[in-house]
């Protein structure tokens, strides 16, 4: 069955083509009955077995040749006799047959992509409100897990001035070795610095001053403002 509505796709496309992309061209069992009843009532007994056999109808191509054979004729005749049905077929009175055919399964086949896309979109919808729920809530965890630490963080460090730098995970071995190089033992000396102190450290960059300034605002503190 299969190769046979292959057939009449590729019949169909013959005498539709312009309208409709044979790949996609949706015949189903149910079209070839109408299709069938066209050919009894506009074509003869011998033009509709030449369509039949060259076509595939039912369910197997034959070529020329073997058409003629088995209808004992020349094979030009075959070519005449096919010819002649597509044409009288291609006539608007016959054609719109095939090409209403057509439309109402394409109509059909939009219709169900509408469908389809109104419950994508909304299904699309309801997830996304799910998901920014979700982003919200997860932000203001962050933020109340970010406030209680930080107030446990400065009840911890009350007493920070007299914590060794070299104690403090919150700096990398790169700032911490640079700060002791600098006779910055404890927490009470990085606070009398300044920023252009920090700065002028050898080997001192960006990242080992953000990691100070991030740790002192964390901690509550700051550095000095003195020149």
């Amino acid at each position: 069955m299969e190769n046979n509505l292959k057939g009449y796709v590729k019949f169909t496309h013959a005498i539709i083509g312009k309208y409709s992309d044979e790949d996609m061209l949706p015949i189903r069992e149910h079209d070839i009955h109408a299709i069938e009843e066209l050919l009894s009532s506009r074509l003869g007994e011998k033009h509709i077995k030449v369509l039949h056999m060259s076509f595939g109808l039912d369910g197997q191509e034959a070529t020329r040749a073997e058409i003629a054979d088995i209808l004992n004729i020349s094979q030009s005749r075959v070519g005449q006799l096919e010819e002649k049905a597509l044409r009288i077929l291609r006539h608007p009175a016959n054609s719109n047959v095939f090409k209403k055919l057509y439309r109402s399964h394409l109509e059909a086949i939009i219709a169900r992509q509408r469908k389809d896309l109104t419950e994508a979109y909304s299904s699309r919808d309801s997830v996304e409100k799910e998901l920014n729920k979700t982003r919200m809530l997860k932000q203001l965890n962050e933020e109340a897990l970010f406030c209680t630490n930080r107030e446990v963080w400065k009840s911890l460090v009350r007493d920070m001035h007299e914590y060794i730098i070299e104690d403090i995970p919150h700096f990398s071995v790169r700032t911490q070795r640079c700060l002791k190089e600098n006779n910055i033992i404890k927490v009470r000396d990085l606070v009398r610095k300044t920023e252009e102190d920090l700065r002028s450290f050898p080997q001192f960059g960006a990242k080992s001053f953000n990691e100070v300034k991030d740790f002192l605002y964390h901690a509550g503190l700051e550095l000095s403002k003195e020149e």
